[in-house]
């Protein structure tokens, strides 16, 4: 069934991007306006005592649809990282889960910029369940923007109480909001531990905290897969899936080996991850189609189901002039590029009394070598090196290393500094010899 699908999929436009930790933990209504909702919608979701993304609520022939609602429990929110700052992450994720209204990225209150209303309203509705091993008393954490109704398996409880009666296995939640704003809602254990320490700074306060009841949106799906798909940077030989279900990869269609390395799990922030090691056939030279199938555990699903970054081990590869930025393979990787080349001269080009390498445009540095010796090295334009007298008859190798900025490792982040992105080397290159 999975290899029906694999060559049966239409574009990439029929599939959903997702980034890594990132996942649906509630399912989520609106905006509404308050003369729509008028009670009557929330009656007609309360009849339900689930929600579905296949189920709309219906109010007045009017259909309601749900929508996934997502967040990491490590990083916090996707699209409003809130006042981790503007420049990197400051060494600080904040704890906030919920975040409601459009972000004004134009105004001032930098870094944590303000919150302007949707034009459909400003109530929404989160639903969710939370899995409990026994009937017991369990506490809910919450602060910033607060719901203005919380109701746990149909029941309406107070605001103001820090704790709520769960039964064994799954317990549905519905919160209601009627306002913009970020707040965090959680659920911990009746006693919490609050000697907990954080196995990593840059992490919500919920990561890895052994009393935080983890969120399933989607109980109803006893057994579902998830199937991803990827460019391999040029030179992978390996790939290194962090996930705790097992995954099955292909690579240009062909299915690869998967193994378990427990001796990798040093390398994850969590411990207790599995690291999957997938063995390509054969060197990918330049990029590959990947596709991985995942099994969707409660509570991680989508980028959630793959918590850490895939990493690769690669050899030499092959790239070519561009900006790197617009390769989907590599448009997140900081670091050094080498660009090798053999040009053949004539004894009359080598005499020239000027011989300029003129490399046209690259970010963010570059060292140029001539037949393994150092030449130059520059980090502003013009990109211009002379390499009179440098050359010899017959060939020659030129080897550039292009550095980029941090700005594409960011792009992992989700910060809301991300500098430059464009890097390599674009060119256009040239060897110019006086006349």
């Amino acid at each position: 069934e999975t290899d029906k699908v694999l060559k049966e999929r239409t574009s990439d436009s029929a599939w959903q991007t997702v980034s890594v930790s990132y996942g649906p933990q509630y399912l989520k209504l609106g905006p509404l306006a308050a003369t729509v909702e008028g009670g009557l919608l929330e009656s007609q979701i309360l009849k339900q005592a689930s929600a579905d993304l296949n189920r709309p609520v219906e109010l007045n022939s009017i259909q309601y649809k749900w929508l996934p609602y997502e967040f990491s429990w490590r990083w916090g929110l996707k699209e409003d990282v809130g006042h981790q700052g503007y420049h990197g992450l400051k060494a600080k994720v904040n704890k906030d889960n919920i975040s409601f209204g459009i972000v004004n990225r134009k105004s001032k209150a930098k870094p944590t910029y303000t919150l302007d209303n949707e034009n459909n309203g400003t109530i929404y509705y989160l639903w969710t369940t939370v899995r409990s091993t026994t009937q017991k008393l369990t506490s809910i954490s919450k602060g910033g923007l607060l719901p203005s109704k919380i109701f746990v398996n149909g029941t309406e409880i107070a605001l103001k109480d820090s704790f709520a009666l769960l039964n064994k296995g799954e317990n549905s939640i519905l919160l209601k909001y009627e306002k913009t704003g970020r707040g965090y809602f959680v659920f911990q254990t009746e006693k919490a531990e609050t000697s907990f320490v954080k196995p990593v700074d840059l992490a919500t306060d919920w990561y890895l905290n052994p009393t935080v009841l983890p969120y399933n949106c989607f109980p109803q799906n006893s057994v579902s897969y998830g199937l991803y798909h990827f460019a391999s940077p040029p030179g992978a030989k390996f790939m290194y899936v962090s996930s705790n279900s097992t995954p099955e990869a292909w690579v240009s269609g062909n299915k690869l080996m998967v193994k378990e390395l427990s001796s990798e799990r040093v390398k994850n922030a969590d411990k207790n991850l599995s690291i999957w090691q997938i063995a390509l056939t054969d060197t990918i030279l330049c990029s590959a189609k990947v596709e991985l199938r995942l099994p969707q555990l409660a509570g991680y699903c989508g980028g959630a189901a793959i918590p850490e970054p895939i990493r690769f081990d690669c050899g030499k590869g092959e790239i070519t002039l561009g900006d790197l930025d617009k390769v989907e393979s590599l448009r997140t990787y900081s670091g050094g590029m080498w660009y090798r080349k053999t040009v053949k001269i004539t004894a009359k080009q080598a005499e020239s009394k000027s011989i300029v390498l003129d490399l046209g445009d690259l970010v963010a540095s570059a060292n140029v070598y001539v037949n393994g010796q150092l030449v130059g090295k520059k980090t502003t334009s013009p990109w211009i090196f002379d390499l009179t007298a440098k050359l010899k008859t017959g060939e020659n190798s030129i080897e550039v290393l292009v550095y980029n900025t941090l700005g594409n490792h960011y792009l992992n982040t989700h910060s809301q500094y991300i500098g430059r992105t464009k890097s390599g080397l674009l060119g256009p290159v040239k060897v110019v010899f006086a006349k």
